[in-house]
């Protein structure tokens, strides 16, 4: 079998990752400038609320993709396919009118006792919450059809249409800012109707993608089918738990945050957090790349070159997630004021920053055996694993914000995710790939991980960090993109492929 990567499809994903992280990064900032800090933090706060809006998913959603690449090998199955994606559909319609009632509901007291602001009256915080839910719960029926569309691998046409929907939410939303109004709640009733518009043409792309014959028999067909339902019960409420179990651990510190910062404080936590947890979003293209060929590999009893990859994903993650991680520690604090622009703000931010991205970054390579172990088609040691992690974080996290509050959490996502890599990698290397972690962990990573390091201390001695009381905060941003940018392709070297290369160019030059 001729093993060849979908390359128009990994194309497409990175360049739509890529440009979503960018217009996140930078857009982000001008929203705070232009909408102020207290706003800025109902923003963060609707962000938190899409999170934990997932786990009402109960993965049915990544479940549905699965199915289409299933009926995609018989055309038969579409039949089944499309009673299952119509049973799905009316009960996340039902489930979307019970969030709006329960947000509805709840926004006074949310309004008035969760969250607490200074500048903002309580009538518009209460007005954005009620925003906040006819928003999500559209957003969250779209990731039905979105799954739907990945599932009949029509990425190149997705990415494209993110594309102009993420512009549409980022840009249109700046220019409405700068130009029309800062009120929070005209930016809300702009997403609204973007909402709209985004779920109006993923349910229009889905349907076209299905047999126009099973689709025109089946429109009108407005029902629950309990048997299609049953058939996938069992592997969409094992995604349920897992998404449950890392949101808990990846949220529950924004969750209580937001009810103990001021609603300014709050926005600029928010922000942090977008710079630090952008070492996932980094590391995630070159996951969904490399682990499908993994299992293709595994798929075929080539154990050895599937290790093989392996090594080459880890290795490669590694010197681009600690690069960044360690630059952003070291000019943390002139990072924050680029975002933020506010020199008391960046001194208050800069150790949290700090703790979250070494977190971050720990949490990305402590996935490396979450996708072995998707490979394998076994998910019961990352299962076990997450659920003790949770029995232990939350509680220590929640005592860790009420004593110490943003730094205390910081400190406890690195802890836990140090504690994440070290142990649980070491248990499913030992269960899956036997006498290979050792060898790994001080043959593969180590040395990756001394040499940026050593690189790192060289920087930070010789390297003047009074740069932040500058006041030209474009200035600013060039010097540092030139100093990172050098820092990455200087850490490059340790990666042996790089040194392999650049040998044999020096052998062709000499």
């Amino acid at each position: 079998m001729n093993l060849e990567l979908p390359q128009k499809n990994i194309l497409a994903n990175y360049i739509g990752q890529i440009y979503v992280m960018a217009i996140s990064v930078f857009i982000m900032p001008l929203y705070l400038q232009y909408m102020g800090a207290e706003a800025y933090g109902l923003v963060g706060f609707f962000v938190l609320m899409q999170f934990w809006l997932n786990l009402l998913d109960a993965g049915f959603a990544p479940t549905l993709g699965r199915q289409v690449a299933e009926a995609r090998g018989n055309y038969e199955k579409f039949e089944a396919f499309f009673k299952l994606l119509r049973s799905i559909e009316i009960i996340f319609f039902i489930l979307s009118v019970i969030i709006i009632l329960v947000i509805f509901i709840t926004s006074f007291w949310i309004s008035t006792n969760w969250i607490h602001a200074n500048d903002l009256g309580q009538e518009i915080i209460q007005h954005c919450i009620i925003l906040m839910g006819i928003i999500l719960s559209i957003r969250w029926f779209s990731t039905l059809y979105k799954s739907g569309i990945n599932g009949f691998e029509d990425q190149v046409w997705y990415n494209k249409i993110n594309i102009f929907l993420v512009t549409l939410k980022y840009l249109g939303s700046l220019v409405i800012l700068i130009f029309i109004s800062k009120s929070i709640k005209v930016f809300f009733y702009y997403q609204f109707s973007v909402g709209i518009v985004e779920l109006l043409i993923l349910n229009f792309r889905l349907y076209s993608l299905m047999p126009k014959k099973i689709v025109k028999n089946n429109l009108f067909n407005f029902r629950i089918d309990s048997s299609t339902l049953k058939i996938i019960l069992p592997f969409s409420m094992s995604i349920a738990y897992t998404t449950l179990i890392w949101t808990l651990l990846m949220q529950f510190d924004r969750l209580l945050l937001s009810s103990r910062l001021s609603l300014d404080k709050f926005g600029y936590f928010s922000m942090i957090l977008l710079v630090a947890s952008s070492m996932v979003a980094i590391a995630t293209p070159i996951f969904i790349a490399i682990s499908p060929q993994m299992t293709l590999l595994l798929s075929q009893g080539d154990k050895v070159n599937m290790q093989t990859l392996y090594d080459k994903m880890t290795q490669l993650i590694t010197w681009i997630v600690l690069s960044i991680s360690f630059f952003v520690c070291i000019f943390s604090e002139p990072i924050i004021y680029i975002f933020i622009g506010n020199k008391n703000v960046a001194i208050w931010g800069k150790n949290i920053l700090i703790f979250y991205s070494l977190g971050y970054a720990l949490f990305v390579l402590g996935s490396f055996q979450y996708y072995l172990q998707n490979s394998f088609g076994n998910l019961r040691y990352y299962v076990r694993g997450a659920s003790v992690m949770a029995i232990f974080q939350i509680p220590i996290m929640y005592f860790a914000i009420i004593k110490f509050g943003p730094i205390g959490s910081g400190i406890t996502w690195f802890v836990f995710n140090l504690l994440w890599f070290f142990f649980f990698t070491w248990i499913v290397h030992r269960n899956l790939l036997p006498d290979y972690h050792f060898n790994w962990l001080f043959k593969k990573i180590s040395p990756i991980l001394l040499f940026i390091l050593f690189l790192t201390l060289c920087l930070y001695e010789f390297f003047d960090f009074e740069i932040v009381v500058s006041t030209n905060r474009w200035m600013l941003l060039f010097k540092v993109l030139i100093i990172g940018i050098c820092f990455v392709i200087f850490s490059s070297l340790s990666l042996e492929i790089v040194r392999n290369k650049l040998r044999s160019y020096i052998k062709v030059i000499l």
